[in-house]
């Protein structure tokens, strides 16, 4: 990680000083608690995490906007069940555990986009 974060994320020291706190529900899950707000949320608030958790989130959001471009104009539909994804075609009514050829494809394309081009060679 060598320090890289994405940007606007706060820096590792601050979950010292957080009034973010992970409590403990009776069947022992985690929650989070703003001393000074009193929110409470299931989710780990961006500073209490470890950098390799917002490396991770960053990453997960990335893909998922990848995914959500590629699905532009082909009448697919990505839902999950049971925290597995799936997809629907809105006009076919046809479903798949796979990743669409189109959308495969267009991710592929978009991923490409504003990258540099290797130059041919000579």
């Amino acid at each position: 990680m060598n320090g890289t974060r994405p940007p606007g994320l706060p820096g590792p020291l601050a979950a010292s000083r957080s009034a973010w706190k992970a409590q403990k529900a009776e069947d022992g899950r985690t929650y989070y608690y703003h001393t000074e707000t009193k929110e409470v949320t299931w989710t780990k608030p961006a500073e209490l995490m470890t950098e390799r958790e917002v490396c991770i989130q960053f990453s997960l959001a990335t893909q998922t906007n990848v995914i959500q471009r590629a699905l532009v104009g082909t009448g697919w539909t990505e839902f999950e069940m049971n925290g597995k994804p799936y997809w629907h075609h809105a006009e076919t009514k046809e479903t798949t555990w796979e990743i669409p050829d189109v959308v495969t494809n267009n991710m592929n394309k978009n991923r490409g986009e504003g990258l540099p081009r290797t130059p041919a060679a000579p």
